[in-house]
């Protein structure tokens, strides 16, 4: 799996995790599948999903390992009554949440830059990932 438990010690403490799964491994290994395969399917179509998400350690994307403990929080999340990090009405695990699947989509539409592999094409190159279109000048009206 490409997040593991200690990722979760950038969000919360390890005892508030396992009084929200209710010391069930089954609950976050579950959360944590899903979010990654959310996540995956923001980038295979441009990335190397494989090559991104078999890294272990220090190898893995530091913030893509966030996004999916993001979003694994967010699962987890789900299954409280009301979410101990109240923010002004929203928590913060819901905000995060957000923020990275505005990062993901930023990604998935060539808005935004990663230092992840491309997905190859068959003759072994880089998929180009092209932004096209022009921006039509002003008019201007006498």
């Amino acid at each position: 799996m490409f997040a593991n438990r200690e990722d979760f010690l950038a969000i919360c403490r390890d005892e508030t995790l396992t009084r929200i799964i209710d010391s069930d491994a089954g609950v976050l290994n579950l959360a944590l599948t899903t979010a990654e395969s959310q996540a995956k399917d923001y980038l295979f179509q441009y990335y190397d999903t494989d090559q991104i998400f078999s890294a272990i350690g220090t190898d893995r994307h530091a913030y893509l390992v966030r996004c999916v403990v993001n979003i694994a929080a967010y699962i987890i999340h789900r299954r409280l009554p009301k979410s101990p990090f109240e923010n002004g009405g929203q928590s913060l695990t819901v905000m995060e949440y957000k923020q990275t699947l505005d990062y993901l989509e930023k990604l998935r539409d060539n808005k935004a830059v990663a230092d992840l592999p491309l997905r190859l094409k068959d003759d072994g190159t880089n998929k180009v990932r092209t932004r096209y279109g022009s921006a039509e000048p002003p008019r201007k009206h006498f």
